[in-house]
Parts: C-alpha cells; structure tokens; sequence
C-alpha cells in the first residue's frame, strides 16, 4: 500500500490509492487508521480504493491555523473538501465505526456525489457501549484541564488499550478522540439517517464488544432504502474476519440497489 499527499485549502491529507473504477471512498473509525480497510482491498479490484487518513488522527493534519474539526458536519465538511480537490464527482462511500456518522452527514451533503454508502460497525442512533463506558465527553473535560489533564493522560492511554485501539496512537490523536466525542450529537446522525435516500448497507457483528448488537439493528430499522449482512462473529472489525463476503456482498448491493439509480 502505497501512501499518497493532497493539498487542500485547510488540510494536509495522506491516503492510499490504488486500482481503477468508480471510487470507493473509505473513511476510517476514530481513532483509526486507512490501512483498517485493507483486507478487503485484494476483492475490490474493479474499484478505485482511496483510503482516507481522517484529520488529526497522526496522518492527515489542518493547516494555517484552521480549527480542527470535531463535531459531525465538520469532520464531513473536510471530506467535502478533498473530494472537490481531488475532482472525485461520484463515488461509493466505505465506512467503519466513527467513520459511519461522517460518512453519513457526508452522503446527505452530497446526494450527486455519493452514490451509495456502506456503513461497518456503524456508531448508532444513541450512546453505544463504549461510548457509556468510556464517559468520553466527561473526560475531555478533565483532560482539557492544564494540570489534571497532564497527570491523567497515563490512564486516558490505559483506556483506549482497553477498548482494544492500536498501541501506536499518539496522545494527541487520543484527546483529539475524546474531543470529538464530547462535541458529537446523537440526535443529529438520527436526522442525517433519517433524511438519507442513498442505497445503504450496514454490516456489523453480532459480538461487537464496543456496539451492541441491538444498536446495530435499530440503526438498520432507521434506513430508508438499507440492506443487510450481519455475522455471528468478527468482533468491531468483520472486515478483518469476513473481507471476501463483505466485497461480494458490497458488489452485489452496488448492482442492484446502486448502479440501477444514477447512470455512471
């Protein structure tokens, strides 16, 4: 996999790219990283696989003193932006936990452009497990504090390992997280989900020890115009444990649900 660099007005953007096609845009969880799409990759060959490093997660930075976005419609404004860089005019979108509500306010943004939206171990339509457990926006609010906070980052970093995130996030993208948990508005993803007429496929595991299973079906039950592939297991990431079924299914949606809609 080979790393790419976009310049845009506010942003810095490192992604992989590779294949040609129509687009297939991926968008990473929080904290989370391009390279967690990668097992499906070899079974998307048809596609163009751009896999974005998403702002201020160790990758992709803001530039010229820009304020960093965290609530939803920001974050989704800074995919905005590099698709219109990068003259991406129709697409696919791929998303995975955190990514699904960025990836759905951007769909709702952008009915011309996104095509159709995949949403993997999607954030839901209320606070999640994690999301309880974690008290996220509580902790933002202590460790944004300038001496408590320094004392604490040892048990913040403590936190996230226990949740199961890579060891190699920085502390920097750790606070950045809790930030944007703490400025994230469940009743705003419900609106987006709500208002969404794009062809939409949520997958998800039925042991998913960060979302419950419930969730994921109440998320599903909100779509307008949703499939459906869940698995008995593969835990937050089916796509690691499941990649071939997740490509033939994504496949098979797109011919049917997607490509019978806008001409491409």
């Amino acid at each position: 996999m080979k790393f790419y660099h976009l310049e845009t007005d506010n942003y810095h953007f490192q992604y992989i790219e590779e294949g040609d096609g129509l687009p297939l845009v991926f968008l990473h969880g929080y904290p989370g990283r391009p390279q967690d799409f990668r097992w499906l990759f070899p079974f998307l060959s048809q596609f163009k696989i751009i896999s974005l490093g998403l702002p201020n997660l160790d990758l992709t930075t803001t530039k010229n003193g820009f304020k960093s976005p965290t609530t939803i419609t920001e974050r989704a404004d800074s995919i905005q932006e590099f698709l219109i860089k990068k003259d991406i005019k129709q697409c696919l979108v791929v998303t995975h936990s955190m990514g699904g509500p960025i990836g759905t306010a951007l769909a709702k943004q952008n009915p011309d452009r996104v095509l159709g939206l995949v949403l993997i171990s999607s954030v839901g339509l209320y606070p999640y497990r994690a999301f309880r457990a974690s008290k996220a926006p509580l902790a933002h609010k202590v460790l944004s504090a300038p001496f408590l906070g320094t004392l604490l980052r040892p048990l913040m970093k403590k936190m996230f390992y226990r949740l199961g995130f890579p060891k190699g996030v920085s502390v920097e993208a750790m606070r950045y997280v809790l930030h944007c948990a703490h400025d994230f508005s469940f009743a705003e993803h419900t609106k987006n989900i709500s208002t969404l007429e794009c062809p939409i496929l949520s997958v998800w595991s039925e042991n998913d020890p960060l979302i419950e299973n419930q969730s994921q079906l109440d998320l599903a039950n909100a779509l307008q115009n949703g499939s459906i592939l869940s698995f008995k297991t593969g835990m937050h990431n089916p796509q690691r444990e499941f990649p071939q079924e997740i490509a033939e299914a994504l496949q098979t949606w797109f011919m049917k649900s997607v490509s019978v809609q806008k001409t491409l």
